[in-house]
């Protein structure tokens, strides 16, 4: 499967010393954390923070599993992703634009870390707070959709091509949606919530006053980036 990577050049040598596009460069694996520390060649520290939400980069690693032929992977994938995404939401409808930002941000993690394991009760909050918000149910997935999912993730089942397209295409859907009201009706909760997860990636960084250089990497995901260009995908010309 085509790794997504992360790439970088030395920001003092590209713009302090005048290299340009000879300054030194750097190739990152996608890991867990979002921020990548390192040392260029001429001994300059660097400190890079990657800006895309986790649900973003869950659904561009499942469209390459799914190009290169795994299924199964491209369904777990889109199903982490809606996780994800249930998170991301939950942030952004418990968080206040306050000095204590960040104090919420880290009491949501230990919340979080109670639920993480349990996709029900992370379902079941997402639900209830949403509706507590707006009135109005989110978009979710039925049942059928969620028979399968269990169904591929935890039994072990490898889905055809054409029905793991049809549940990708359901979970990014439920992604898209709501996530359009999320922008439209809390767009500077979820502009506040990408600051403050970009600080606490590197905090060490930041309480160090070192220079942070922030990167997103455009994908067909990328919701959050850039919402007035993004268009609801098609799952299955994207998959080819």
């Amino acid at each position: 499967m085509s790794n997504l990577k992360i790439g970088s050049s030395c920001n003092h040598c590209f713009f302090d010393d005048g290299m340009g596009s000879d300054a030194p460069t750097v190739e990152f694996e996608l890991t867990d954390g979002n921020f990548y520390p390192w040392t260029c060649s001429r001994g300059h520290e660097n400190h890079l923070i990657l800006a895309n939400k986790r649900f973003e980069l869950l659904l561009e690693i499942g469209l390459r599993a799914a190009r290169d032929g795994y299924p199964r992977e491209f369904v777990v994938a889109f199903a982490g992703a809606l996780e994800r995404f249930y998170e991301f939401a939950l942030r952004v409808l418990m968080q206040a634009e306050s000095v204590d930002a960040a104090v919420r941000f880290r009491n949501f993690n230990a919340l979080w870390k109670q639920v993480r394991k349990h996709s029900e009760r992370q379902m079941g909050a997402f639900q209830a707070i949403w509706l507590n918000s707006f009135d109005q149910q989110p978009a979710m997935l039925d049942p059928n959709d969620v028979s399968f999912r269990n169904n591929v993730v935890h039994n072990g089942l490898i889905p055809s091509k054409a029905d793991a397209i049809a549940f990708c295409q359901a979970a990014y859907d439920a992604i898209f949606d709501n996530g359009s009201v999320l922008l439209d009706k809390r767009r500077r909760a979820v502009e506040w919530v990408g600051h403050v997860a970009n600080f606490e990636a590197g905090r060490e960084a930041v309480e160090r006053k070192k220079i942070i250089t922030t990167i997103t990497l455009v994908t067909p995901f990328s919701l959050i980036l850039a919402p007035e260009l993004q268009v609801r995908a098609n799952i299955a010309q994207l998959v080819g």
